[in-house]
């Protein structure tokens, strides 16, 4: 733990030598532990943006969204992998929308912004189903929406096609459901775009347009209802919009996608992982910790050490960034829980005992559901039989299979290795045993007295 620690209080110089280090699959322990400190560099990154964003005289005015959401893909331990793939996108959008006739002979500002959707979405390539990305907190991070592996939110959308006009001189605001096109051509001075999800068959509409469709669909509050659609966002609605999906269901649908036949290889085939979802809690302890004159929610003290045990290398940005009033210290918290999911507070429960326990520490598994994963746990409730896997989920004993020693390819080892986590519990696999190799403090804490 000091060792985390220590690394965690470097600065964002140490980046390029942590993204290394994270890199190597050899030594998964190290990888864990440098991964970590990513984590927290990057958390104290975000948070000082965020702050940035709170103390500007412009925060509760319209302003271009695309690097704000950028900021916040700092929350994605894959970042490094996808972030190369948003300037490849947006150069040869750009080259394309140039070289295309219909845009050179464009006479409006919202016809060559037309040019410029169709082109980024011929650009992005939806690389897997959107029915199983929509719902999960993945499809909040741009990075994602430029690698195709998601299709993003409507305003993440909007941001892209925005940032791209930007670049060519075109000027856009963007609302809850239009990209607004400043177009001197036209009376009203713009015009208001709408886009399906996958980002095709966009319609151009006028302001007079809208408020009639209003009025014959909702005759009651016309007025108010155009002033919901159109008037532009800011940035904290769309920070905002974030901390309230933490509180929906949606989430879960992450967990769905690890558990289903659908696993993160083939839902995002190029980070080849997903997003933790606690990631949102250290999202809304920064955001509340921020925002606090403005009345918003914090964690509640059962969250708050549950923070702790997921992300136990945060102390020293807690203690010294966010000001967190506590009786006892986040690192007391973050100990305690560290050990506790790490089975270290228990002792006698490694298998095989008597027959209690068939599958031992660091053995692959086949779940009934579908997927893999490794044992890190097992716990024993009267006749009932636990373990506890590195994808972070308690299953029954006669829910899991351990997978024979010749049935372990190199490409499974690498899947069940994608989380970095897993170099919490094991230094690295043994492939003539056919097991995970615990690090030492794990296998103390299994080891029969």
């Amino acid at each position: 733990m000091q060792d985390g620690w220590w690394l965690s209080s470097l600065g964002e110089d140490a980046v390029p030598v942590l993204v290394q280090m994270k890199k190597d699959k050899s030594d998964l322990t190290t990888r864990y532990y440098a991964s970590s400190a990513l984590d927290v560099i990057r958390m104290r990154m975000v948070h000082k943006s965020l702050k940035e964003y709170f103390e500007d005289e412009q925060f509760n005015k319209p302003a271009p969204l695309e690097d704000m959401y950028l900021k916040l893909c700092l929350y994605d331990r894959e970042y490094d992998t996808l972030l190369g793939i948003r300037r490849a996108i947006i150069d040869s959008t750009i080259k394309h929308v140039e070289e295309n006739p219909l845009y050179q002979s464009s006479k409006t500002t919202t016809a060559k912004v037309l040019v410029i959707i169709t082109t980024l979405a011929s650009e992005i390539r939806r690389r897997v189903d959107s029915g199983f990305t929509d719902n999960t907190l993945e499809n909040f991070v741009i990075l994602r929406f430029y690698a195709g592996e998601t299709e993003g939110t409507q305003p993440m959308q909007f941001a892209v096609i925005q940032r791209i006009a930007s670049l060519l001189n075109i000027e856009t605001t963007i609302s809850k459901s239009f990209l607004i096109v400043k177009d001197p051509t036209v009376r009203s001075g713009h015009t208001y775009i709408s886009l399906k999800k996958d980002l095709s068959r966009p319609k151009v509409f006028s302001l007079h347009e809208i408020y009639s469709f209003i009025r014959r669909s909702n005759p009651r509050d016309p007025i108010n209802t155009l002033t919901e659609l159109t008037v532009p966002l800011t940035i904290p609605q769309v920070l905002i919009s974030l901390l309230e999906f933490r509180h929906t269901h949606s989430l879960a649908h992450s967990q769905e996608l690890m558990q289903g036949s659908y696993m993160y290889r083939d839902a995002y085939p190029i980070s080849k992982n997903h997003i933790r979802s606690s990631m949102v809690d250290v999202y809304a302890l920064c955001l509340c910790a921020l925002g606090r004159t403005r009345g918003m929610e914090g964690l509640d003290a059962g969250e708050f050490t549950h923070l702790a045990g997921k992300f136990p290398f945060m102390a020293a940005f807690v203690d010294d960034e966010l000001f967190v009033d506590r009786r006892l210290g986040f690192k007391l918290d973050a100990l305690t829980s560290f050990k506790r999911e790490a089975g270290q507070d228990r002792q006698g429960m490694d298998g095989p005992s008597e027959g209690v326990a068939p599958v031992r520490i660091g053995e692959v598994v086949l779940h009934a559901v579908g997927y893999y994963s490794i044992v890190c746990g097992c716990s024993v409730n009267g006749r009932d039989v636990f373990y506890s896997l590195t994808n972070g989920i308690e299953a029954r004993q006669e829910r899991v299979t351990p997978v024979k020693k010749g049935d372990i390819t190199t490409e499974l080892v690498q899947l069940l290795t994608n989380e970095y986590d897993v170099g919490r519990y094991f230094q690295k696999f043994d492939a003539n045993e056919g097991l995970f190799i615990p690090t030492a403090e794990h296998a103390k804490a299994y080891k029969k007295p």
